[in-house]
Order: C-alpha cells, then sequence, then structure tokens
C-alpha cells in the first residue's frame, strides 16, 4: 500500500501540527490556565504514547508477515 499523500505535504501537515501544538501549550501558560509542569508532563506524555503507537505500529505488519510465511 502506498502512501496517498506526497512527502512535501506529509512534512508541511507535521510542522503544522507541531505548531498548532506549541501555540496551544504557550496559551496555556501565558492564560495562567497551567502551570509549566503540567504542560511538560502533558507533552512528555503525548510524546511516550505517540513512540509506543509508531512502536505498535511498525511491529504488527512485521509479525504479520512472519505469520504469513509460515502458513
Amino acid at each position: 500500500m502506498r502512501p496517498s499523500r506526497s512527502p512535501l505535504t506529509r512534512w508541511w501537515v507535521a510542522a503544522a501540527g507541531v505548531v498548532l501544538i506549541g501555540v496551544v501549550a504557550f496559551s496555556r501558560l501565558y492564560l495562567g490556565y497551567h502551570w509549566l509542569t503540567d504542560v511538560t508532563a502533558s507533552l512528555l506524555l503525548a510524546i511516550a504514547i505517540l513512540g509506543l503507537v509508531v512502536g505498535v505500529d511498525a511491529w504488527r505488519p512485521a509479525a504479520r508477515r512472519a505469520e504469513l510465511t509460515r502458513a
């Protein structure tokens, strides 16, 4: 299965997402809704969850291919 978007498009979408996350994090601090530790912890938690999802996504197709070749 091929990606449906060009690498340049995916890069721009990812960059826009990072900027949006930064703006929201800054606004939470600026408006006084959260402490710096709250925002930092939420960003670290999001990065950890993203890493887990990417790892499982990379592992599953390899495990599935191995299962199919054994059959």
